[in-house]
């Protein structure tokens, strides 16, 4: 189990910095594999109404073969549930990081940079 607000943090960290996630793989069923600054290895899934966030840094996994597996369960990993979230306002925290990668998934993010940076 990871400490909440250090979870917190590093996500926050991760939406301000969003240039850095790459690699976004639909799993599907609302699953998302990314790879954060191309090293630290992600999966964030949409459970109900909330979210379980793993960051899979305990072996020297492929990324590639990762996010092709079905037992990926099976492998060590750190994990965040947003249940595990003792205080209410941080929940859309978790929920902003999954807009986030969905977006980059969908290719909205690149648009939405290229539309912004327009200067009109």
């Amino acid at each position: 189990m990871m400490e909440e607000a250090r979870v917190l943090t590093v996500v926050k960290k991760i939406m301000n910095n969003r240039d850095k996630v790459t690699n976004v793989i639909n799993h599907g069923g609302g699953d998302y594999w990314f790879l954060y600054d191309n090293k630290h290895k992600w999966f964030l899934r949409k459970r109900g109404p909330g979210f379980d966030l793993r960051l899979y840094n305990k072996g020297d996994y492929d990324y590639e073969q990762l996010s092709k597996r079905e037992d990926y369960d099976e492998l060590e990993y750190s994990e965040f549930c947003t249940s595990d979230i003792r205080d209410p306002e941080h929940l859309p925290t978790i929920k902003n990081l999954y807009n986030v990668i969905k977006y980059k998934d969908r290719d909205f993010d690149e648009d939405f940079t290229d539309i912004l940076s327009d200067g009109n």
